[in-house]
């Protein structure tokens, strides 16, 4: 198991640690943004945004992501962990 890591990062630390690990298209996939599962990021402002302004859309999922489930562990330990 990875070491524990300093958990008191701010958002932007988080971010970084979120683009070392993984790519912006594995971002959406396990935020359920392909598949639309997710009623937080698929509305029609994130998809609206996606269209016309895209480093913004990028900026809001990304901090979406951060404060998602998903990615906690990772960010935590500051590697992507594996089953």
């Amino acid at each position: 198991m990875a070491k524990k890591q300093v958990t008191n990062r701010t958002d932007a630390q988080k971010i970084k640690i979120m683009e070392r690990l993984f790519t912006f298209d594995e971002v959406l996939e396990i935020l359920g943004w392909y598949d639309e599962s997710n009623e937080t990021v698929c509305t029609p402002e994130m998809t609206e945004l996606e269209e016309k302004n895209y480093p913004e859309f990028y900026k809001k999922i990304m901090a979406e992501a951060i404060i998602n489930g998903n990615f906690e562990e990772s960010i935590e330990y500051n590697d992507r962990l594996r089953p």
